[in-house]
C-alpha cells in the first residue's frame, strides 16, 4: 500500500469511499424524501454524516465518536420550510476544531464563551496532548492564537482523524437505538437486520471496521464506554471515571459519563504513551 503513504491522497480516498457505499441500505431508506420526513418526525433523524476528517493514512490517533448528536443542518432543522437534509460524506475538520463549535469563535480562543462541552473539552485534550508531546515548547495555551502544534494534526507526530461509529445523527444513543430498531422492520432491508436492532448498527461496526482496515490508524481512541465495548464487540459494564479501557495495544476508551473532564490528563498520557510506543 506504498501509495497510500501520502496523506489525503487520491488512491486513498478512492478507496474510502468505495467502502462508504456500503452505507447504502441506510440511505436508501432515510434519504426518501416520504421515510425520512417520518423519522424526522417519529425518531428524531437530524441527518447522516461521515464527514470524515481530512483523509489520511496510518494517522497516529483515530478518535472514534459514537454518532453526530445534533447533526450539522441546524439552518435545515431550524427553518419553518421542510428541506431535505442530505447525507455529509465530504471530509471536513473535526466537530471540535469548527468555528463556534467549542466556543463562540474560533477552537484555540479558549477566553471565548463555551458553546458545547464535547467540543471543548476534546480541544482540552489536544492542549494537554501537546504538553506531552512537545515537552520543551510553549504550547501556546490562553494566547488566543493557532497553536504551533495545529500544522502537525493531519501529518506528524500528532496527526489525527475524527469519524462516528454510527453516521446516523440523533440527540441521544437511547434515540439512535430506537430509530434502528425502527429501521429493521422497514421492507428491503438486509435479512440479519430482522434480527434486532444490534444487528443493525453491527452492520455499521462492520464498516468502520473496513474503513480502519484501509486507514490502519496507530492507535483508535474510543470516545466514550459506549463506542468502546460497541466496536470491540465486548460486553458492556460500567466503569469508573478514571478508568482508561483497552482491547489489544492500539485501542483505548474511557468512560465520558459525568465530569470526565477531571479525567483528561490521565487519558492524555494513556494516548502519548501509546504513540510513543508505536514509533519505529
Amino acid at each position: 500500500m506504498d501509495e497510500l503513504k501520502k496523506s489525503g491522497n487520491e488512491p486513498l480516498k478512492t478507496q474510502f469511499y468505495e467502502i462508504a457505499k456500503l452505507y447504502k441500505p441506510f440511505l436508501d431508506i432515510l434519504c426518501d424524501p416520504e421515510k425520512q420526513k417520518f423519522y424526522r418526525s417519529k425518531y428524531q433523524y437530524k441527518g447522516f454524516e461521515l464527514s470524515p476528517s481530512p483523509i489520511i493514512y496510518q494517522p497516529q490517533i483515530l478518535f472514534l465518536g459514537y454518532n453526530p448528536a445534533g447533526g450539522r443542518d441546524w439552518d435545515i432543522l431550524q427553518s419553518k420550510e421542510y428541506k431535505l437534509l442530505n447525507p455529509h460524506f465530504e471530509e471536513c475538520k473535526p466537530t471540535f476544531f469548527r468555528r463556534h463549535s467549542a466556543r463562540n469563535g474560533e477552537w484555540y480562543e479558549l477566553n471565548k464563551q463555551c458553546i458545547a462541552p464535547f467540543p471543548r473539552k476534546m480541544v482540552d485534550l489536544l492542549y494537554k496532548l501537546a504538553a506531552l508531546v512537545y515537552p520543551d515548547k510553549n504550547n501556546e495555551r490562553g494566547t488566543n492564537q493557532e497553536p504551533f502544534w495545529a500544522k502537525d494534526l493531519y501529518e506528524g507526530p500528532m496527526s489525527l482523524m475524527f469519524l462516528n461509529l454510527y453516521p446516523i445523527a440523533t440527540p441521544s444513543g437511547s434515540e439512535l437505538i430506537k430509530l434502528c430498531n425502527k429501521l429493521r422492520k422497514e421492507n428491503n432491508v438486509p435479512e440479519k437486520w430482522k434480527k434486532n436492532e444490534w444487528e443493525v448498527r453491527r452492520y455499521m461496526v462492520h464498516i468502520m471496521h473496513r474503513i480502519v482496515e484501509l486507514l490502519q490508524p496507530k492507535l483508535i481512541v474510543c470516545l466514550g464506554a459506549q463506542t468502546f465495548h460497541d466496536y470491540t464487540y465486548t460486553e458492556r459494564k460500567k466503569h469508573a471515571l478514571e478508568d482508561i479501557l483497552t482491547y489489544g495495544s492500539h485501542i483505548i476508551g474511557f468512560s465520558r459519563r459525568g465530569a470526565w473532564e477531571k479525567n483528561l490528563d490521565n487519558i492524555a498520557y494513556a494516548i502519548y504513551e501509546r504513540i510513543q510506543s508505536t514509533k519505529s
